[in-house]
């Protein structure tokens, strides 16, 4: 997804974004304190970056990983730091937390760092289709990862396509688990465990995902509102402040001033 600043918004030059990844280029950016539904790896460019985690837990690094639902505050003012989204269902969050060290919280030393920074600096100089990004992020960072879970528990996994599969449709957590066969609070339980977010964090991230892309598809924020599954679009605003820290006006507008890429 984009990054913004609140106060001087720059719109990202680059964004992908495929089934369990999105990866945004963005500078001049701080966000107000927010917190996602994927995890957010950060691997800077050029100068550290500063990520505050609020209580006097502040990380100067040039990468960092946050766990989803985490609520910080990235600030990387004059320099491009690149984005890295990972739906926590996917295995992409668990390859790499069985290969980091944890402080406060968040993942640090992050062993491929330079790897994935030259790799980085590459896509955003070429810009190559979504099939070869994914392809150049996957050889960089993961393919040397140890393997975190392999597959989810199928009655999670169920609830996750349930999910995507309807998005217009709000299924109680009763109803979810009722099509799953599983008691609601073993159902809501087994889903935070395993997709690292409660449902409804996770069902607000996944239309906050598919807004974005119906927007850069050409909808007016409106219609992406409606067409995701917001009742309307203050709904969809309050939403959106929540998870980025800045609205989808400001940071869905002008799609045409940059580049982005669905695979």
């Amino acid at each position: 997804m984009i990054q913004a600043s609140c106060n001087n918004f720059e719109p990202a030059p680059l964004l992908y974004i495929w089934d369990h990844r999105s990866l945004s280029f963005s500078g001049n950016g701080q966000l107000a304190p927010h917190h996602h539904g994927a995890a957010e790896l950060i691997v800077a460019l050029d100068k550290p970056f500063e990520s505050d985690l609020g209580q006097e837990r502040r990380h100067t690094a040039r990468s960092l990983l946050i766990p989803p639902n985490v609520r910080h505050q990235n600030s990387h003012r004059d320099h491009i730091c690149p984005i890295l989204y990972l739906d926590a269902e996917g295995r992409d969050y668990a390859q790499l937390t069985a290969s980091m060290a944890t402080i406060d919280g968040v993942y640090r030393d992050f062993t491929f760092e330079s790897r994935a920074r030259e790799v980085l600096k590459r896509i955003l100089a070429e810009q190559p289709s979504a099939d070869v990004c994914y392809d150049m992020i996957h050889r960089a960072i993961f393919s040397d990862t140890t393997a975190g879970r392999i597959s989810l528990d199928p009655r999670i996994a169920a609830v996750l396509k349930i999910i995507r599969g309807d998005p217009l449709t709000n299924y109680s957590a009763d109803v979810l688990a009722e099509r799953v066969g599983l008691s609601t609070d073993r159902m809501l339980h087994l889903f935070s465990e395993q997709v690292g977010v409660p449902v409804r964090t996770y069902r607000a991230w996944y239309r906050l995902k598919l807004a974005s892309k119906l927007r850069f598809e050409g909808r007016s924020l409106t219609e992406a509102a409606h067409q995701a599954g917001f009742t309307d679009s203050s709904h969809y605003t309050k939403t959106f402040r929540k998870y980025y820290g800045a609205t989808p006006r400001d940071m869905l507008s002008h799609p045409a001033r940059g580049a982005v890429f669905f695979g």
